[in-house]
């Protein structure tokens, strides 16, 4: 941009001029594309039935495995819980959490309410009356 402002001021050749202008409008042009290609990507990803994870919760903590990957946490390895009005945080570390919709619980809800809050975790927030 600033080339092309230079080049501008002080009248440089048209054909200088022009490549510039096709270098920032290809600049621009390919910041946006590139993040809807990203984005997409990671979409198909999320999508794909290989992808799945398959959450188990006990008393003891919560089990994760996708395809033949599996990874157990202790109720005393969670960095923190938060229940909210639809759903539940998970927050495994300071930048790694998941969401449980409290609707995909069905009729097990309010048990497994009453199991997370038996299970003594030790950072909890229950804000039922929280959106």
């Amino acid at each position: 941009i600033a080339a092309l402002i230079m080049n501008l001021v002080k009248g440089g050749e048209t054909i200088m001029t022009v490549l510039l202008a096709v270098i920032v409008v290809m600049f621009f042009a390919n910041s946006p594309m590139t993040i809807w290609y990203r984005a997409k990507k990671q979409s198909e990803a999320i999508s794909d039935s290989a992808n799945t994870i398959t959450y188990t919760f006990s008393p003891a903590g919560l089990d994760m495995s996708r395809g033949t990957q599996y990874t157990s946490y202790g109720w005393d390895k969670l960095e923190k819980l938060i229940e909210v009005k639809n759903c539940y945080y998970f927050y495994l570390s300071k930048n790694s959490a998941f969401v449980l919709p409290k609707k995909e619980l069905g009729s097990e809800a309010s048990a497994f309410g009453i199991m997370l809050k038996a299970a003594g975790i030790k950072k909890c927030v229950f804000l039922k009356e929280a959106t």
